[in-house]
């Protein structure tokens, strides 16, 4: 009975993914739409303009970067009759659904808002995501999981990416507020309540910052988690772009933004089979090198194009197009594959750390997406309208900057290969 009540943990991923996308592609431009240099009135007078908006998500993504590796020691170290990680996951997400209700209506000052959702986002999806070893105690059945949220995630990554828009359009943003606050009260909440979690050993494992140092200490460790900050930050950057995009470089009102959304979505369908291929005969790390290189290219030469052909991009529909349908390939790569390799560092590991390991690195992709969010913001601030897009044209370039830098920085396959035969000999 416990197992089939514990088959309901993927449908978390879904209110999870679709929450966090919703977010990241509107948030920027709620408070500072195209072609202003403030945002509209009320809470957003205190954060002024694109810097400023940029300023105050660097706070929140350097928050959650603080808080992640913290959650992640305590939930492994918490012991209750509820368990150690589904408490946290059931107080927090009706706070996490309401704070993200209200940064949509102006409720709260965005200086308080935009950090406190940021924090209760760590408190609710870093345990969520440290949760499955004790759901799934065989592998089989763990991997049937990975799968089976991997589907959901992508579901509601091309759902908020299609729908948003609209719901923006129809609804207003209170409307888009609401929207995702529901969807995680539905697919968190209620299967967190429904879970049976495997109690841990009775001894807590050992936390703290000597722990995150031994981790790192680990080869191809700090590299890994290097590139994915960057690949992270580039996705980050990317859906934060796409609504200027559509504004500023291809002139069109901001529902257009769902048929870029929408390609780069049917672009992330089309590869599930081949980055299946890909990983068996690349290994996920070379996977992962391969598809921030494509990236990169993509979006450097995009941009370029962009900024040199002015106005004359603007009828090169079938560019845009057919660039945002590469891009799902590595968007597919980001949000499927870093959790694969971290699941082979964490089994080399074999110390019931796992919410170390992923808190480590959630505070490095945090950091990636800070550095995103005011670069992107900052680069905006150049200019973001029909008569001045440079700073669109810029986001774009850097955009490809930083998936080609994640590309390089990636340690090489054979380097968990090496270890794993290494680690075999020593247990021998």
């Amino acid at each position: 009975m416990s197992q089939l009540r514990n088959e309901a943990y993927p449908l978390g991923m879904f209110g999870i993914v679709f929450l966090n996308t919703l977010f990241t592609q509107w948030i920027v431009f709620f408070f500072a739409p195209p072609g202003t240099v403030r945002g509209p009135g009320g809470a957003a007078e205190a954060v002024g303009s694109l810097s400023g908006v940029g300023a105050l998500l660097f706070v929140g993504y350097l928050l959650m970067a603080l808080v992640n590796p913290w959650i992640g020691g305590w939930s492994d170290r918490l012991r209750t009759r509820w368990g150690r990680r589904r408490p946290l996951i059931a107080l927090a997400t009706p706070a996490l659904a309401a704070m993200f209700a209200l940064i949509w209506t102006r409720a709260l000052p965005a200086w308080v808002a935009i950090p406190l959702y940021c924090v209760l986002f760590v408190v609710v999806v870093q345990p969520y995501a440290a949760l499955l070893p004790s759901v799934a105690s065989e592998e089989r059945v763990r991997l049937r999981m990975s799968l089976v949220g991997a589907v959901l995630a992508l579901v509601s990554v091309g759902l908020a990416l299609i729908a948003g828009p609209f719901l923006v359009k129809r609804l207003g943003f209170a409307g888009l507020g609401w929207a995702g606050a529901t969807a995680l009260l539905v697919t968190v909440l209620g299967p967190t309540l429904l879970l049976v979690e495997t109690p841990p050993s009775e001894e807590p494992a050992a936390g703290g910052p000597k722990v995150l140092l031994e981790l790192l200490r680990q080869q191809g460790v700090t590299r890994f988690l290097a590139g994915n900050a960057l690949l992270t930050g580039g996705f980050t950057a990317l859906l934060m772009a796409a609504p200027y995009v559509t504004v500023a470089l291809l002139a069109r009102e901001q529902t257009w933004t769902a048929r870029l959304n929408g390609v780069l979505f049917l672009g992330m369908l089309v590869s599930i089979p081949l980055v299946g291929a890909l990983a068996k005969r690349l290994q996920p790390l070379g996977e992962l090198r391969g598809s921030a290189l494509l990236a990169g290219a993509v979006l450097l030469a995009l941009g370029g194009w962009a900024g040199a052909s002015g106005a004359a991009a603007r009828e090169e529909l079938g560019a845009w197009y057919v660039s945002f349908a590469i891009l799902g390939l590595p968007s597919l790569v980001v949000l499927a594959l870093p959790p694969v390799v971290l699941s082979a560092f964490g089994d080399r590991d074999g110390r019931d750390r796992q919410g170390a390991f992923f808190g480590l690195n959630g505070a490095a992709i945090n950091l990636g997406n800070a550095g995103a969010a005011v670069s992107t913001a900052t680069l905006l601030g150049l200019g973001s309208s029909v008569e001045d897009p440079r700073g669109v044209v810029g986001v774009l370039i850097a955009t490809g900057a930083a998936f080609a830098l994640g590309g390089a920085l990636f340690p090489p396959p054979r380097v968990l290969a090496t270890e794993e035969r290494a680690d075999s000999e020593e247990a021998k």
